[in-house]
């Protein structure tokens, strides 16, 4: 992950590139919202089961906890809840685990992420809701 401005742009992505020949990459906005935390919604069976708020270091915007992030489950706003829904209730059809990435924009959650293969679903915070999946696998198989 790496932050660029507009005059630096180009030279940011060229090197990159070159570090990792042939590789795709993936240039988005800056969010400076991002410096606030990311939220990870958690759903299971298509039901809302737990969140957690990434935090970055003081004057970082990276999460990760390379760059000193903290994460604790955390209990989000209905409406933050429901737009998580509303995101889920696009696709096409409801997965047996999905976490909806994203920051928090004028009181709503803007999605920056939409994970549905592998991701971390952050069960050593809520340990309650890998039993809740375990059983959900069982009863899909």
């Amino acid at each position: 992950v790496r932050r660029a401005d507009a005059a630096s742009i180009h030279g940011v992505v060229a090197g990159i590139a070159a570090e990792v020949p042939g590789r795709p990459l993936m240039v988005q906005s800056y969010l400076p919202e991002i410096e606030e935390g990311e939220w990870s919604l958690i759903f299971l069976g298509g039901a809302f089961a737990h969140a957690v708020l990434k935090r970055p270091a003081p004057g970082e915007f990276r999460i990760n906890s390379r760059f000193g992030g903290t994460r604790a489950a955390v209990s989000p706003p209905r409406a933050m809840i429901a737009d998580g829904e509303h995101v889920a209730s696009l696709l096409p059809e409801v997965p047996l685990y999905a976490r909806i990435d994203g920051v928090m924009r004028d009181g709503r959650l803007l999605c920056t992420e939409l994970e549905l293969t592998d991701p971390n679903l952050y069960f050593d915070l809520a340990p309650e809701s890998a039993q809740k999946l375990a059983s959900l696998t069982l009863a899909h198989l």
